[in-house]
């Protein structure tokens, strides 16, 4: 309270004026620890009441979970399941790649996943396989059917690998897939070579390979004669027509029985270097195959068993390879290997009335060969 030094009259104008004073209020050293203690005492009131709030809580949760537990705790007399358990024989690889859980095991193409047992799977026409040694091996397997009384069966066969030019081991893993393919990339160390797109019901086998690597083609077969062109020319089955039977008289590749020599793919120096945009492959076992590329100016020496670039391209190269089973494919062949599908999915029609035809639609993910860009629908 606010003392005056003056004696002033109550009522008077000095009062009035000292009343619209500010009033303070000071409470002795005794008075202001007893309101701290109050406060204090109210303060370990709240947190008491929160500590018991907090306590209650955590105690009904720790019950549940304790409960939760021995309902789901198997009683000591249960008996145990009647099978052992055990590592699964399959375990998950590298070699998936993108897929992830829930992986798609019963997909086409999932043979592939497995690097340490691999096995063939198969778009058709054709099959293929990849490996750690040969890269990805393609098979036109309807060339050698085989049937019994209760199956059929057309075996695999290494007719071409896409591979290239290395010091090391293939490893490879699933880059993208859909109901309609599956692209698989093969890589040296950490660095992809080449990604081959495996489409469903497509005639030819595509792969794109990175700009420093070298081609290389390889076949477990005998290669007799590669040529480049738009078309195969006509073989000269004389012996005289090949260097490596020219000591012999008649005909050697193939002689009249249509047996090939050993000699016939024993060709000179001068036959062994050609160049794109298309090669024509024949084997010893009598298939012929189109080799279909983006650059028109890469050049290849080819041997007995392998056709490899001299050089790196410097650019991405698509090669594209198809089995060439008349002379009437070959056309067609041609004219569809510029456009090539990296996936694609299906779509259906089912009108009301079941009297009304019913449409499968498939559409398709492509690419030209001479620009990246992807493209819905397209001529394939």
């Amino acid at each position: 309270t606010d003392h005056g030094h003056r004696s002033v009259a109550h009522g008077g104008p000095e009062a009035a004026h000292l009343s619209q004073r500010p009033t303070i209020t000071f409470l002795p050293r005794n008075h202001r620890q007893v309101a701290q203690a109050l406060f204090r005492q109210k303060l370990y009131g709240w947190l008491s009441a929160a500590g018991a709030i907090m306590l209650v809580v955590g105690g009904i949760t720790v019950g549940t979970i304790i409960a939760g537990s021995r309902r789901h705790v198997p009683r000591s007399h249960a008996p145990r399941p009647p099978f052992a358990f055990m590592t699964h024989p399959l375990p998950v690889s590298d070699t998936w790649g993108i897929a992830h859980r829930p992986y798609p095991t019963g997909a086409w193409w999932t043979n592939v996943a497995f690097p340490d047992d691999p096995e063939p799977f198969a778009p058709l026409p054709y099959a293929v396989k990849a490996t750690e040694t040969q890269g990805l091996e393609v098979s036109y397997s309807a060339d050698r059917p085989s049937a019994d009384a209760k199956q059929q069966t057309d075996y695999f066969a290494r007719d071409l690998a896409l591979d290239c030019v290395r010091d090391q081991t293939w490893t490879y893993r699933v880059q993208s897939f859909d109901h309609l393919s599956v692209t698989l990339g093969f890589f040296l160390g950490q660095t992809m070579a080449f990604e081959s797109y495996l489409v469903k019901g497509s005639p030819y086998i595509t792969a794109a390979y990175s700009s420093l690597a070298r081609v290389r083609l390889t076949t477990q077969w005998d290669i007799t004669h590669v040529r480049s062109g738009a078309a195969p020319e006509a073989e000269d089955p004389s012996c005289a027509a090949h260097s490596g039977c020219s000591a012999l008289i008649g005909d050697c590749c193939p002689t009249a029985a249509g047996v090939l020599l050993d000699c016939c793919g024993a060709s000179g120096p001068g036959d062994r270097r050609v160049s794109g945009p298309v090669l024509h492959v024949t084997l010893a076992n009598q298939q012929i195959w189109a080799v279909y590329l983006s650059a028109a100016d890469l050049e290849f020496t080819w041997d007995t068993h392998s056709i490899t670039s001299t050089a790196a391209a410097g650019k991405a190269v698509i090669v594209r390879l198809a089995r060439v089973t008349s002379d009437a494919a070959l056309p067609v062949l041609t004219n569809y290997s510029r456009v090539y599908p990296i996936g694609g999915k299906v779509e259906y029609d089912l009108p009301s009335d079941s009297s009304q035809p019913h449409h499968l639609y498939f559409q398709w993910r492509v690419r030209r060969m001479q620009e990246q860009s992807e493209a819905e629908g397209g001529s394939l």
